[in-house]
């Protein structure tokens, strides 16, 4: 058993790959310390990004509402818009029916004197002479 060896004969030894336990746990210090440091930088971040998000969900809440408002508003001018356009055509549609039932009447009138005229030629009346008031 020549090969088996206590801590101690290893700790002796110089240049071996033993190393001291004080030193093991300061490099295992150093390391949580660098892990701690990450992780309060990762917090940071992590407290960084809520921060813009809670801001830019703001602004997005803030932008929704505006866009809401115009919208209402347009929708508001529109209507009353359309409305109107909507009465200007029943309007002009009422206009358009009596200006043809005029016409109509007109025509029949027309057609009715022409009627005459032509009647009135053959028993030699000259109508040339005499003014005609509509």
């Amino acid at each position: 058993m020549s090969n088996v060896h206590t801590l101690n004969d290893i700790k002796d030894r110089e240049g071996g790959s033993y190393k001291k336990p004080g030193h093991r746990l300061d490099k295992y210090n150093e390391q949580e310390k660098e892990s701690q440091r990450t992780y309060a930088d990762i917090g940071n971040k992590i407290s960084q990004l809520n921060a813009s998000s809670t801001k830019v969900r703001s602004q997005l809440i803030s932008e929704q509402k505006s866009h809401s408002e115009s919208r209402c508003e347009l929708e508001a001018k529109y209507s009353a818009k359309i409305k109107s356009l909507k009465l200007s055509i029943k309007s002009l549609k009422r206009e358009l029916t009596l200006v043809q039932k005029a016409l109509s009447v007109d025509k029949i009138t027309i057609l009715s004197l022409e009627t005459k005229v032509r009647c009135n030629r053959r028993y030699g009346i000259d109508y040339t002479e005499i003014n005609v008031r509509w």
